[in-house]
């Protein structure tokens, strides 16, 4: 065996024995269970392909979460959307989790597809490259993946999947089961050549929302293992937008939870230390990405402007 290749898989053996047993004996996982009925089971190739966009200088797109309801906020954001991409440019949309509200789907024939997803987006002439969140896992996960073959805008190659768009390499993760997820990624950044690595799930790290942040042993290892090597983190979860910085780690993370579910009455008192930028307004993010410059920029339900943030290489 390659020795390069020995010694890579060890450190895999032992990055993934640590995770396991802290994970473990933090949350008392049922690890069967949960590979069994939260989405974490591979395919054995890919459902659809995602290389359109290959070799392109530049790329642009937007992102929401927590969009799945079908009422007035997710129509007003989708119709915002559609009014900034075509002003400003998008090649696709990231759908972050928690698709159908309030548990999912229960066949790729559910009538939530076209309520919540087909005619709030008819607008919207591009693929979404979609995960799943913790509403989406209360129905069929293997619905949503085969959906993928229905649609001409629904994309859900797998439960976890890799694709490359011009300058960036995104990272489509389940984080209902993180231990599956975190295994491809760490395969997939070992072979990463382009400038920027971009990882897009549900479930948020950090949050000034009513979440919280996620537990210690999940920041502390993932940015252990992979805070040197991620630019951005995108999710949803909390039904906001918002930009938090870890200023030990070299990654941004940006919450676009805002695509059609809000808070009502119960909204975050203040941002945390290290949030940079918080709206509890429905709204969206945009994203252009070139080889040595990322430009982010969240709107609201209307498509008013609210924060700006540019990073260099």
């Amino acid at each position: 065996m390659n020795k390069r290749k020995g010694n890579h898989r060890l450190k895999k053996l032992a990055s993934w024995s640590l995770v396991g047993l802290v994970l473990g004996l933090w949350g008392g996982w049922n690890w069967s269970k949960r590979y069994q009925t939260l989405g974490c089971k591979q395919e054995p190739v890919p459902l659809v392909e995602l290389n359109d966009w290959e070799g392109r200088q530049e790329i642009r797109f937007v992102a929401i979460g927590d969009a799945g309801t079908g009422e007035s906020a997710q129509l007003q954001v989708a119709q915002a959307m559609a009014q900034t991409c075509q002003a400003k440019g998008c090649d696709f949309v990231l759908l972050l989790g928690d698709n159908h509200y309030p548990r999912g789907v229960t066949s790729v024939n559910d009538p939530q597809f076209q309520n919540q997803f087909e005619i709030p987006y008819k607008d919207l002439d591009l693929p979404f490259l979609v995960v799943l969140g913790n509403h989406d896992i209360k129905g069929s996960p293997e619905a949503q993946k085969y959906y993928s073959l229905i649609s001409n805008k629904w994309k859900m190659p797998d439960f976890n999947y890799h694709f490359k768009a011009g300058p960036v390499e995104f990272y489509g993760l389940n984080s209902n089961c993180s231990l599956a997820a975190w295994s491809r990624l760490y395969d997939w950044l070992g072979q990463a050549g382009e400038p920027w690595q971009v990882v897009f799930q549900h479930h948020n790290f950090y949050s000034s929302g009513a979440h919280g942040n996620a537990s210690w042993p999940l920041r502390a290892f993932f940015e252990a293992r992979f805070g040197n090597q991620v630019d951005l983190v995108i999710s949803g979860h909390e039904h906001q937008l918002e930009h938090l910085k870890n200023p030990n780690s070299q990654t941004d993370y940006l919450i676009s939870g805002g695509g059609g579910q809000t808070y009502g009455g119960s909204v975050p008192a203040k941002p945390k230390e290290n949030s940079l930028f918080l709206s509890t307004q429905p709204g969206f993010m945009w994203v252009q990405a070139q080889k040595d410059l990322l430009e982010v920029e969240f709107f609201d339900l209307y498509g008013a402007p609210l924060y700006r943030y540019q990073r260099r290489k």
